[in-house]
């Protein structure tokens, strides 16, 4: 703790120190003052310019780029601040200061000339040679990509120290920010000239729209889309007649009606074939029956019986007669051994047997076909007939039963190969159909970008304002006058410390020194120390 003692010591130091080195500090505080005066005036005025720019949720943040739905896609959550803190990162980028000083000139960023642009070339005296070699390199990659050329080896601009100077002239002037909690992204900038200023900050805003919505742009997305669209509308083309000739070698319109009609065609045979079948073995059942009755049924019967003389009688009752008048005339010549009368005798025996056997008339019966039989053997053809039908129906319904099979059978083999052609398409129509919709998202997106469409809005143009912002005169003045006092104040103290004089009796009497006595003081400078005190005094 410093006692009361101490600090008067120490203040009756500094005032002994001004008493002594007045006229130094007091030097010291009229040059500072005098120079600070000075330098108030002859300080260049600056001026403030200041644009506001706003953020809202647009195409950049709500939709997607058509190159980044391809695969699966993963939900990343992006804050508002973050955001915004891209967006300033984005405006305090060297590109975009690059971009400014090469549109306004190192020369005007630097001391505020305007560029000189040749009428021949248009270029920039500066920048004439810089500007050329970016233009053909320029020129060297689109031809690149589209296909014209192969690369050439690329050419790197080095920049010149105005340039240079200019970007870190205009890094310092330029104050980027947005408050906290807002959508506001302000840029200002300080120049020597309200116009200047203003002109830097509308220039700053408008490369930086530029650059907003390349950023935000996928370069080449729709030519590669559009190549895509063509290539996927071919292979769906191709595809389908790859299917249409398919069907047409099978002469089909699909798997499955044709399937159903083979089935339907079987299941109509199989139908047919049991029926058949009943039918058939109804026939021969019938023919069996029929046949029995037939063989218990005579083929002729009698219809009518006629009477009339026997003819076999009367010839054999004369041929009797002719044998006993041949008898009696061999019984007249020869014995009754005699062989030729036995012969005779045996004949006339046997036809005297036969006679009486045979009437002397006779009745002749009228035989016909059985109608009974007839009408069954009737029925029996027309039965086989039915059967031989029924059989060669049967036949033919299996022919076609098998034939329908083999139609099944390589319609199941074919199925393969169609739903293959089948998948083909649809995967070739599905392709197809993403592609026209990236194809038409992405030349949605390139005519929002040409027409520099996004989702930024300026709040507040680069203003003007013929009021400078500084210097602060009076601010510089109170702050000079400060220094002028406390240094002429701190000066007298170190001079004093440093370079010790004895000027009063008090001097003396601190260092404990006697004193022989007292020299009259002669100068103006000594006049305030000869009035010190003699000795013994107070």
């Amino acid at each position: 703790m410093i006692e009361p003692q101490q600090i008067k010591t120490h203040v009756m130091t500094i005032v002994r120190a001004l008493r002594k080195r007045w006229h130094v500090a007091a030097l010291f505080a009229i040059v500072v003052m005098g120079l600070t005066f000075v330098g108030s005036l002859m300080m260049p005025r600056s001026y403030f310019s200041e644009a506001k720019v706003f953020v809202r949720f647009g195409r950049e943040n709500l939709t997607l780029d058509p190159t980044a739905s391809n695969g699966q896609l993963i939900s990343i959550y992006e804050s508002r601040e973050s955001e915004i803190n891209s967006l300033l990162e984005i405006l305090r980028s060297r590109l975009v200061l690059d971009k400014v000083v090469e549109m306004l000139g190192p020369q005007y960023i630097l001391h505020g000339h305007e560029k000189q642009i040749d009428p021949e070339t248009g270029l920039t005296a500066e920048n004439s040679t810089s500007d050329a070699l970016v233009s053909s390199e320029i020129a060297k990659l689109e031809a690149v990509v589209d296909g014209i050329r192969p690369p050439a080896k690329p050419v790197i601009v080095v920049p010149s120290s105005d340039h240079q100077r200019a970007v870190l002239a205009l890094e310092k002037e330029l104050e980027i920010f947005a408050p906290k909690k807002s959508n506001i992204i302000s840029v200002a900038c300080k120049a020597q000239t309200p116009d200047r200023a203003q002109r830097i900050v509308a220039t700053m805003i408008a490369v930086y729209m530029e650059e907003h919505v390349r950023v935000h742009r996928t370069a080449g997305s729709y030519e590669f889309f559009e190549r895509q669209t063509d290539q996927s509308l071919e292979q769906w083309r191709r595809a389908s007649k790859e299917l249409e000739n398919a069907k047409n070698l099978l002469k089909i319109s699909s798997i499955e009606g044709k399937r159903k009609q083979l089935e339907d065609q079987m299941a109509e045979i199989e139908n047919r074939l049991k029926q058949g079948t009943a039918e058939l073995a109804a026939s021969e059942s019938k023919i069996r029956g029929i046949e029995q009755q037939i063989s218990k049924l005579p083929e002729r019967i009698e219809t009518q019986s006629l009477e009339g003389p026997n003819a076999a009688y009367d010839g054999m009752r004369t041929q009797l007669f002719t044998l006993e008048a041949r008898e009696f005339e061999l019984a007249a010549r020869s014995t009754d051994s005699h062989p030729q009368l036995i012969a005779v005798r045996q004949q006339i025996s046997e036809l005297r047997e036969l006679l009486k056997e045979q009437g002397s008339s006779r009745s002749q019966p009228t035989m016909s076909i059985n109608p009974a039989r007839q009408a069954l053997e009737l029925a029996l053809h027309t039965e086989q007939s039915q059967v031989n039908w029924l059989r060669g129906r049967a036949q033919s319904l299996s022919k076609q039963k098998i034939a329908l099979v083999q139609d099944l059978a390589a319609l199941n083999n074919a199925e393969v190969r169609f739903a293959q052609l089948q998948r083909q398409v649809d995967l070739s129509e599905q392709r197809h159909r993403t592609y026209a919709e990236k194809l038409e998202q992405a030349r949605i997106n390139r005519s929002l970008d040409e027409e520099r469409i996004s989702s930024l809005s300026i709040v507040q143009p680069a203003t003007f304002v013929a009021k400078p912002l500084g210097p602060r005169k009076l601010m510089v003045l109170a702050l000079g006058a400060f220094v002028a006092i406390v240094g002429g104040f701190g000066l007298a103290v170190i001079l004093d410390y440093f370079f010790p004089t004895l000027v009063a009796l008090r001097d003396l009497q601190q260092l404990g020194v006697p004193m022989l006595g007292v020299m009259p003081s002669f100068g103006a400078s000594m006049q305030q120390a000869g009035n010190a005190p003699q000795f013994g005094q107070s």
